[in-house]
C-alpha cells in the first residue's frame, strides 16, 4: 500500500489553510505554512511506507 498524497491535501488543505491563516495573518506567510506542512506530511508518510515495506 502507497500514501496517496493528492487525496490527503484535497482532504485536509481547507482545514490547514485556516488554521494557518489564523496564526500568520499574511496572506503569503500562510500559503508559505500550508506549503511546508504538505511537504513535511509528504516525506513523513513516505518514510512511513518505505519502513514498512521493509
Amino acid at each position: 500500500m502507497k500514501p496517496n498524497y493528492e487525496e490527503t491535501v484535497l482532504r485536509y488543505k481547507d482545514m490547514v489553510y485556516r488554521i494557518a491563516f489564523a496564526q500568520c495573518p499574511c496572506r503569503q506567510d500562510a500559503e508559505d505554512v500550508f506549503q511546508d506542512v504538505f511537504l513535511k506530511l509528504c516525506t513523513i508518510l513516505t518514510e512511513i511506507f518505505q519502513t514498512r515495506s521493509i
